[in-house]
């Protein structure tokens, strides 16, 4: 199961921001993308092993540019 988020400024601060990231849930035995509807299944229903999940966590990096006015 794939979950994506989107970058974002946070409200209380103009200088930090969440970067965009996708979380991906897999079974740790096999690596198979689990889908929501068996996250609470016992076994993996690909290799059929006890279903211990792992996450894989993506991070996208942009270059923030930072304007600074050193007219004086």
């Amino acid at each position: 199961m794939k979950q994506r988020y989107e970058s974002k400024e946070l409200s209380d601060s103009k200088s930090s921001i969440v970067a965009a990231h996708t979380i991906d849930i897999v079974c740790d035995s096999c690596g198979f993308d689990v889908d929501e509807d068996d996250l609470n299944s016992d076994k993996c229903p690909d290799c059929g092993a006890p279903l211990e999940l792992k996450q894989n966590i993506t991070i996208e990096v942009a270059p923030l540019v930072i304007f600074v006015d050193t007219s004086g």
